[in-house]
């Protein structure tokens, strides 16, 4: 039998609630009232500007009510903008705002440096071994949902 702290999934989900605890003190202790989840999305927007809503929460692995809480919540902080498409009035395309572009720029600087320290003593090819990993592992989950 395996013990729990030996598994590969709780180590993920393990670290994953760290990290997104981590993230939560290092913004606040920046000044900067946003939660791992809206970052992630201002990352996306900044990327990919006036992509659909349907599509950025395809990409994040979002349901549709969740990614839509999500965006109210920096629409309400005026950091993105939502608009109908112009040829397809059921799509809501989805872009940052001056302010929301400012703070990406200011923001993705001080989380660069936050993340080599968090990275220290781990190099390129300990990377490329966990995106292996990971990667094969996701190729493995998605494959299963395919055959049920």
């Amino acid at each position: 039998m395996v013990r729990v702290e030996q598994a590969f999934g709780f180590q993920i989900v393990r670290m994953a609630r760290l990290l997104r605890v981590h993230f939560t003190r290092f913004a606040e202790r920046e000044g900067v009232d946003i939660t791992q989840e809206q970052w992630l999305i201002l990352n996306k927007l900044a990327q990919n500007p006036g992509v659909s809503q349907l599509s950025l929460a395809d990409s994040l692995i979002h349901d549709k009510p969740n990614i839509t809480r999500i965006l109210a919540g920096l629409e309400q902080k005026k950091l993105i903008r939502r608009r109908t498409d112009a040829d397809d009035r059921r799509v809501m395309r989805v872009s940052l705002t001056t302010s929301g572009e400012k703070l990406h720029t200011h923001f993705s600087k001080l989380v660069a440096a936050e993340r080599d320290r968090v990275h220290a003593g781990l190099n390129a090819a300990d990377f490329q071994h966990l995106m292996h990993i990971v990667e094969t592992l996701e190729k493995n989950i998605l494959g299963s949902f395919q055959k049920t």
